[in-house]
């Protein structure tokens, strides 16, 4: 997700500050291999899922 071509790691920070901004809770987790293929790390963790 640090690299990822697609979008920009900075595009993400701001769309969950502006998330928490109007009273949602999200998590932003970086994964600096990932590339924009973020989901199949994401899906993986066990934390993601109660």
């Amino acid at each position: 997700m640090d690299n990822d071509p697609v979008v920009p790691l900075k595009e993400s920070k701001e769309m969950v500050d502006a998330f928490k901004a109007c009273g949602g809770d999200a998590r932003l987790t970086i994964y600096p291999d990932a590339g924009h293929n973020a989901w199949t790390q994401t899906y993986n963790n066990k934390e993601l899922h109660d």
